[in-house]
């Protein structure tokens, strides 16, 4: 909902959980965007434009975002499997 603002925490693999919060960092906008903080991005290596897997969980309200690099290691199994 616009105006909720957002907690966001990176986990070890470089994923960052997104829930409500009432002192989050982020907020989110009258056409429900929400922008993360420079040194979040950085924190994970999520890049301006960069394509990134969301998984979402409605009934805890959490959003998880996937960077490139966190893909990398969430398919790396699929991945040694192709370049076979």
């Amino acid at each position: 909902m616009p105006e909720t603002r957002l907690d966001m925490r990176c986990d070890k693999h470089g994923i960052l959980v997104l829930g409500p919060a009432p002192d989050g960092v982020a907020v989110v906008t009258r056409d429900e965007f929400f922008r993360i903080p420079y040194r979040v991005r950085r924190r994970v290596g999520l890049f301006i434009g960069d394509r990134v897997l969301l998984i979402g969980r409605r009934s805890r309200n959490r959003l998880a975002i996937h960077p490139p690099a966190a893909m990398d290691e969430l398919f790396d199994v699929t991945l040694r499997l192709l370049e076979r």
